[in-house]
Formats: C-alpha cells, structure tokens, sequence
C-alpha cells in the first residue's frame, strides 16, 4: 500500500473522531474548535474531504436492484397505491403517477 495513501486515511480516520466529537459536544462548531484551539478553517476542510471520501465510497459500491414497475395504463385510474423504495434507514415515496423517467433522474441525482 502507498505511504502517502495510508497517512491520508489515517487522517481521515482521526478528523472522523474529531468531526464526531464536536457534534456530541452540542456546541456550535465556532465555539468548539475555539475551545479545542482548532482552526475553523481546517474542521470545514476535513469535513469536506471526509464527505468526499464517502460519496467516492458509495459511488465505488453503486448497486441497483431492478425492479418491476407495473404498466400505469393497466391500473386503474382510481388507485392511489404508492411507489415506495427503502434503502437502509432512507425512505422514498412517488406518487403511482410519476415517470419512470423522473424516479431513475432522482436515484442518480442522490447518489453524490
């Protein structure tokens, strides 16, 4: 493994705890690093990096699932059955009237 590879994720890994005390801290960021001696500028700076780091992560382990989407012409005109996808924690309704199009555009927009 590269050197510099490694020095950076063990960076990451301890602006992680960092990031994650502050916000179990329940003060403002400003007041926070202030209180720690750490400049603002450099929190913002990992955070970015660390939310980088984990859009390149998720985009390393994009998976989809296919899944069947009725014909709309086929249902009634009076059902008012949802579209709903659950991934982990996240939730997701459509209306059963929206295109496919439009549902597919927004997946890929929330995938960082």
């Amino acid at each position: 493994m590269d050197v510099k590879k490694v020095t950076q994720d063990v960076r990451l890994q301890q602006w992680a705890n960092t990031i994650r005390e502050c916000n179990a801290s329940g003060l403002s960021v400003k007041s926070w690093c202030k209180e720690q001696n750490i400049g603002e500028g450099s929190y913002y700076y990992w955070l970015k990096k660390l939310r980088k780091s984990a859009c390149d992560l998720m985009s390393d382990e994009k998976k989809f699932v296919p899944v069947h989407v009725p014909d709309v012409a086929s249902e009634t005109q009076s059902s008012s059955h949802a579209i709903l996808i659950h991934k982990g924690d996240i939730s997701i309704e459509f209306p059963n009237d929206i295109p496919l199009s439009t549902i597919i555009s927004i997946l890929e927009y929330l995938q960082c």
